[in-house]
């Protein structure tokens, strides 16, 4: 249990309580304007730090016309506590006899679940430094002949006891602003990996999934074509994976570093396509070489005519501008066989084969010694 306090005139006045669970904080934090409050432990408590750096990344990342309506009702509220002050410097009495403070923000429903993110964040800043991570590796095949393909890795934290799913875990890293430092430890990673399975003669070829931030990063083409020279890998060893959303977060400058990566001579592919925002203006921009289609798809195209109407389209899409087609999340052998049926180059999936440590993934290959192309996706 704390409490909350302000000094006026040399007087220590009370305005409210705070229960084991809640949320409580100075606006200061926000605005960098002088504290008004203190904050005193009651009883044996332990906090939970929300540090500034916390809270600003978020706010940075909001859009424009937010990030000025929350400064413009800091700075009337402020002001209005002012000039309540002026008005009745007795104020504060009266918002003490009433247990809690209107300037503070009451705990909803909502706040165990923020509490909890807060954790977690905290948990992946300490995991970050500490390299808690790992990539595991998702087999492909060929669905013609179902012969092995290659890999999609994953990133995989080893505090297990978090419980984060993947699709998570990306966004945590994303708002934490660390994702540059993460995807220059990934494809560095991958690389190296890679190159004992490249050493069995093998036509590698190792993917990496770009995110929105890094695909902004006026550092991502140093950190490619450093990591490639770094461990010796020939650019048409890799392969850059970006979905349409990413893309369009800024078209120009996106299209502009793609174009200038595929010079470069590395691959590039559109994953998860179908489930951004498509449109010809742009697509025949994309210097794409391969097409994903997204999971969503292929869970429901046995049960939905719209989904199989969709896969065939995309699959048809692919070779009019000879590019390769993966089927992600294959679940079952009807659906593979009806991908295969399609005419679609490659899968994945639970079906095909989980995804695993590069230690089990080689023993995964020694097992399956004709591999005459292997894709790696990151």
């Amino acid at each position: 249990r704390v409490g909350i306090s302000i000094v006026r005139n040399g007087a220590t006045i009370a305005l409210a309580e705070r229960e084991a669970g809640e949320l409580f904080g100075e606006m200061a934090i926000i605005d960098a304007k002088p504290r008004s409050a203190t904050t005193t432990a009651l009883e044996d408590c332990t906090f939970l730090l929300i540090t500034k750096e916390q809270l600003a990344r978020p706010i940075a990342q909001a859009d424009p016309i937010l990030r000025m309506c929350l400064n413009v009702i800091l700075d009337r509220f402020r002001s209005t506590i002012d000039r309540l002050h002026e008005l009745d410097p007795e104020t504060p009495t009266s918002i003490k006899s009433m247990g809690r403070s209107p300037i503070m923000i009451e705990s909803g429903p909502d706040s165990g679940s923020a509490i909890e993110d807060i954790k977690l964040e905290q948990d992946l800043e300490r995991g970050i430094k500490a390299r808690e991570f790992e990539l595991f590796y998702q087999p492909q095949i060929r669905l013609a002949d179902g012969r092995p393909k290659g890999v999609e890795g994953l990133i995989r934290w080893n505090q297990r006891d978090h419980g984060v799913n993947p699709e998570k875990l990306v966004a945590m890293i994303e708002q934490s602003g660390r994702m540059d430092e993460l995807f220059a430890w990934t494809i560095n990673t991958a690389i190296r990996e890679s190159a004992s399975w490249r050493e069995q003669k093998n036509s590698l070829v190792t993917a990496i999934n770009l995110s929105a931030s890094c695909l902004r990063s006026p550092q991502l083409f140093e950190t490619i074509e450093s990591s490639l020279n770094l461990w010796g890998a020939e650019p048409s060893s890799l392969c850059i994976e970006v979905t349409e959303s990413t893309i369009q977060q800024d078209l120009h400058q996106g299209l502009q570093i793609l174009e200038k990566i595929k010079q470069l001579g590395v691959r590039i592919a559109i994953d998860d396509f179908g489930t951004g925002y498509s449109s010809l203006e742009y697509f025949k921009f994309i210097p794409a070489d391969e097409l994903k289609i997204d999971k969503s798809f292929i869970a429901t195209m046995r049960n939905s005519r719209i989904d199989l109407e969709i896969v065939k389209l995309i699959l048809d899409w692919g070779k009019r501008f000879q590019m390769e087609t993966i089927a992600e999340g294959i679940e079952d052998a009807e659906s593979m066989a009806l991908l295969a049926d399609l005419g679609c180059t490659y899968g994945q999936g639970y079906h095909v084969g989980k995804a695993m440590p590069a230690s089990e993934f080689q023993r995964w290959l020694d097992k399956n010694p004709e591999i005459a192309e292997t894709d790696f996706t990151v």
